[in-house]
Formats: structure tokens, sequence, C-alpha cells
């Protein structure tokens, strides 16, 4: 019983595995908003900023944040999501 009860308590925390295979930029009003691994990474303008910002990948899980994004992402943001391509340095 106690196990579970355990189980259940933790499955409110589980995270969902990341659905794209790299970073995204999500569309909204003239902006982009760039996302990795359900992390946000802040918001471009034009397209230097969306690679910039997607090459970074600085940014730390936040709990919040993914409940808000896996909401925005599976409802009425998922037609204005681009996957991006990370651009090689090598």
């Amino acid at each position: 019983m106690h196990n579970l009860r355990l189980k259940t308590a933790l499955e409110l925390f589980q995270v969902q595995v990341w659905p794209y295979p790299g970073p995204v930029a999500v569309k909204e009003a003239g902006h982009m908003h760039v996302v990795d691994r359900w992390r946000y990474l802040g918001t471009a303008i034009n397209e230097e900023e969306l690679y910039e910002l997607a090459d970074s990948g600085e940014a730390e899980f936040d709990l919040d944040i993914y409940k808000i994004l896996k909401k925005a992402l599976t409802g009425s943001f998922k037609s204005q999501v681009i996957p991006l391509a990370i651009k090689d340095t090598a």
C-alpha cells in the first residue's frame, strides 16, 4: 500500500521526454520563444538572435516553466512550433 501511494505521488513530478530532436522556436506576435529540452532559453526577434539562443543552451530546468510549455506545445501553440537545426561549429 505504501509503495502505491509513493508511486502515485512521484508521478506528479514525472517529466515527459522532450518531443523534438533539438531546440524549437515558438512563434508568437512577431517574436519567437526559444525552448530546448523543456528549458526556456529566451526570446528572439530575428534569425541571428534565434540561433544564438538555440546554440547557447544555457538555462536550468524549472518545473513551473515545464508545465506551461507542455500545455502550450500540445495545445494552442502546437502549430506555431518551428524545429531549429543547430549550426555545427566543428
